[in-house]
């Protein structure tokens, strides 16, 4: 159950990422915005509650249905690319009958005929299958991705240090790495200092990119970073990357057509200047 704003509908969403819908009845209730199911209870509002279980719906209708209300179905373009989003969740269902009938529910909210989106389902399922497995190949990674590597190997250690190094996922250049900061930060800040998370309950048989990795540095033994002078890199490293887009943008602006702008802009890397000097000045 989750709460109706982004916050919660993400939530359910990345839930039905990580699973797989089979012989699981996994239902979505959402409540109103901003109450969780405790807040309820504890106002004695259970009937609220019991409301929203009883009109919850399958995991993956919830997720079809976020999918369409992405698009236009009064246009036909957009009617497609619905139908072609919609067919790739449907084909990851196992079973082909329950495949069946959510292509007859798209079709009926697509306004489609049925044997082209049924088509276009068996052909996201075929796509979808596994290519023959290959050797991997390890992939070069940047020093600053070393460095986004090694805090998430902080964080799975829960080193007492990083509780207080304020770092976010706004440090992070690369998106797996932001995704797994942000899906370990709140389990550590709940734990004891020292005390691991369990790695298993959070990832399950997540096969993703992103749950290897996490594997893989968890089971790295070597000595961790010094969380101080990591987080004061992975920081400064930041601020050099948003310093540099801001020039790119300078350098593309007519201070004389667009002078508000070009100040505001100029000012904004003045102050990440000299914000990126005090952290350097620490060093």
């Amino acid at each position: 159950m989750f709460d109706a704003d982004e916050a919660g509908v993400a939530a359910s969403l990345r839930g039905f990422e990580r699973s797989v819908p089979g012989d699981l009845d996994l239902r979505v209730a959402v409540l109103p915005i901003g109450r969780d199911p405790a807040e309820l209870v504890d106002a004695g509002e259970t009937e609220t509650v019991n409301k929203a279980i009883e009109e919850s719906v399958p995991l993956l209708q919830f997720r079809i249905e976020r999918e369409l209300d992405r698009f236009d179905l009064s246009e036909p373009e957009a009617r497609g690319r619905a139908v072609r989003a919609t067919s790739e969740l449907v084909a990851r269902h196992p079973d082909p009958v329950t495949r069946h009938e959510y292509a007859v529910f798209v079709a009926r909210r697509t306004g489609i005929e049925m044997n082209v989106v049924a088509g276009a389902v068996e052909q996201a399922a075929r796509a979808g299958e596994p290519p023959p497995a290959r050797p991997r190949r390890s992939a070069r990674i940047s020093g600053a991705e070393k460095a986004e590597r090694e805090w998430l190997r902080l964080l799975l250690a829960n080193h007492p240090g990083v509780r207080e190094a304020g770092i976010g996922p706004e440090v992070f250049g690369r998106a797996e790495h932001a995704e797994a900061f942000e899906m370990l930060a709140p389990v550590v800040a709940a734990l004891d200092p020292g005390e691991p998370p369990d790695l298993g309950s959070l990832l399950g048989t997540d096969e993703s990119d992103m749950g290897r990795m996490l594997t893989e540095l968890a089971f790295e033994e070597r000595p961790l970073a010094d969380p101080t002078e990591l987080a004061k890199r992975l920081k400064v490293g930041a601020l050099d990357d948003r310093i540099q887009h801001l020039r790119n943008q300078i350098a593309v602006i007519d201070a004389d057509q667009e002078p508000e702008t070009y100040s505001d802009l100029f000012r904004e890397l003045i102050a990440l200047e000299q914000e990126r000097r005090t952290l350097r000045g620490n060093e």
